[in-house]
């Protein structure tokens, strides 16, 4: 069994699927206000990694435009080293700073 959030909106429906015990999405969908399905995405064969749930396996469908794509892991490495990176805005980029209120 899994919990069904189900979020209307006048332009579609979005459709969340968790696990009741560990609270992992198992499967989303985005569907018009007809029940078509725009993308399902399913994710499946979980492991635990330090408290955290990662699906081994995702499958992303898009019916109306016939396509469909496949994911599988074979293994799997998470930030074993300390990550160093530089993000670099570009000078035309809009920046706008958010206040906590």
């Amino acid at each position: 069994e899994t919990y069904l959030v189900t979020v209307k909106s006048p332009d579609e429906i979005k459709k969340y699927w968790i696990n009741p015990e560990n609270f992992y999405v198992t499967k989303l969908g985005t569907y018009d206000n007809d029940g078509n399905v725009k993308v399902e995405i399913i994710y499946e064969n979980f492991f635990e990694s330090e408290g955290i749930y990662f699906p081994q396996k995702i499958s992303i469908a898009r019916p109306k435009e016939k396509q469909n794509i496949w994911l599988t892991y074979s293994s799997q490495k998470f930030n074993n080293n300390r990550l160093n990176y530089k993000l670099k805005i570009p000078k035309s980029a809009k920046q706008i700073n958010w206040d906590g209120d």
